[in-house]
């Protein structure tokens, strides 16, 4: 009964190892060819503002904001941040960047982080910010 047991043991040891393995693998071959385990390709920014359809510059600075926010991770984001979306997007960055922040602290979407960010003053999106721009820059009818 004891070498059973044992031998049951060794056997469940060996198929948690092969299910270790299986489990780590990202890459399988089959054949000759590698594949990769399919992983969803990021949004850029650009697709997303196509996605959105700020109207406005004011709109699309909110935009931009939601991206670094939602998409990038940032927990707040500066003048710079916002600056160099721009320029990755392949967009020229507007020129006056804190007096479009500004009007969407009027508006009362974005306002301003409790800490700086690189020294700068840092901004993070209110829950009206992000709800405006989820129903793509739509009034909610509340």
């Amino acid at each position: 009964m004891e070498k059973e047991i044992q031998l049951i043991q060794e056997q469940l040891t060996q198929h948690e190892l092969r299910i270790q393995k299986l489990e780590s693998a990202l890459v399988s071959n089959v054949g000759n060819e590698t594949y990769k385990t399919p992983t969803r390709k990021k949004l850029s920014l650009r697709e997303f503002l196509h996605e959105v359809k700020p109207t406005s510059i004011v709109q699309k600075i909110l935009a931009v904001g939601y991206y670094l926010e939602i998409h990038q991770g940032f927990h707040s984001f500066n003048l710079k941040d916002i600056s160099h979306a721009f320029i990755s997007a392949k967009e020229p960055p507007p020129s006056n960047i804190a007096a479009f922040i500004n009007q969407n602290i009027y508006n009362r979407h974005i306002m301003q982080a409790e800490a700086k960010k690189d020294n700068l003053k840092a901004y993070v999106l209110t829950a009206p910010g992000e709800a405006f721009v989820d129903n793509c820059f739509a009034k909610s009818k509340s």
